[in-house]
C-alpha cells in the first residue's frame, strides 16, 4: 500500500479490500511498479479506518500518514517529495480479480490527464517567472499589478 508493488500483489490486495470494503481505491503507476490505496472523501480519520478494516486491526493502534487528491483522502507514504506518478486512477474495487486487472491495464496506456500536483506545480512555476499559459482563464482584472488566479474546472 505504501511502497510500489508487482501487478499481481496489488490485483490481490484490492480483490482483498473489496471482500471488506465498498470504499472507492486509488491506483498510481509509477517507474518502480504499482501503487494502491483505499480512497475516502471523508479526510484523514476515514482512511486509517480503512485501513484497519482491511488489516483487520483496531484504528486505535494504527498511525497512516494520507494526502488529499481531487477532494479525496489517501493513504501516504512518509511525508517526502515523490516525483509524480506515470499514470492514476480512482476505481470501484471488486472481488474479480479480472475485472481489477482490465481497470489496472488502463494505466499502461499514456497518460491523459496530469496528476494534481503536478497540474499545481507547473502553474506555480509560470506564475513564478511571470508567464501565464495562453487562454488562462482569470477572476477580475490586474487593478492591483498582481498576478491573476487561475480557475480550474
Amino acid at each position: 500500500m505504501m511502497e510500489p508493488s508487482s501487478v499481481e500483489d496489488v490485483v490481490d490486495a484490492i480483490a482483498t479490500f473489496a471482500k471488506r470494503s465498498d470504499a472507492k481505491v486509488y491506483v498510481e503507476r509509477r517507474a518502480d511498479g504499482l501503487r494502491w490505496s483505499p480512497a475516502h472523501p471523508g479526510g484523514p480519520y476515514a482512511i486509517l479506518r480503512e485501513v484497519a478494516r482491511f488489516l483487520d486491526l483496531d484504528h486505535h493502534t494504527l498511525v497512516v500518514g494520507s494526502a488529499a487528491l481531487n477532494g479525496t483522502s489517501v493513504a501516504a507514504p512518509k511525508p517526502r517529495r515523490m516525483p509524480k506518478p506515470a499514470a492514476w486512477s480512482f476505481m470501484a474495487p471488486s472481488v474479480d480479480k479480472n475485472a481489477v486487472m482490465k481497470t489496472l491495464a488502463r494505466l499502461t496506456t499514456p497518460d491523459r490527464r496530469p496528476h494534481p500536483r503536478s497540474r499545481e506545480q507547473t502553474f506555480m512555476k509560470n506564475l513564478l517567472a511571470g508567464s501565464i499559459p495562453e487562454g488562462t482563464k482569470t477572476l477580475g482584472s490586474d487593478v492591483t499589478k498582481s498576478t491573476p488566479l487561475r480557475i480550474w474546472h
